[in-house]
């Protein structure tokens, strides 16, 4: 079962930097799909770890997948900010 954790820093900041970013509310939700980040988290038992990227989910693994080049854009200014943000938290 999913839990946000309120507490989560680099979940608050990704929020912050999507909404900064797009103007629009982050919303969080689970992903019942296999990705690279299960690894991860699970090697490493991590609960915090987290998939943010571009693309549809609708044509994710379909034969014409494809990701707009806005989306790509997108999600490079949220990963700036991100990261800006992560670096003046230290």
């Amino acid at each position: 079962m999913y839990r946000e954790n309120p507490d989560s820093i680099l979940l608050k900041n990704l929020k912050e930097a999507v909404e900064a970013e797009t103007k629009q509310k982050a919303v969080v939700k689970a992903f019942t799909g296999y990705t690279d980040t299960a690894v991860i988290a699970g090697r490493l038992h991590n609960t915090e770890c987290m998939s943010y990227g571009p693309g549809s989910l609708q044509y994710a693994h379909k034969p014409d997948e494809f990701v707009e080049i806005r989306d790509i854009i997108r999600c490079e200014k949220v990963m700036n900010h991100l990261v800006m943000s992560l670096c003046e938290e230290r």
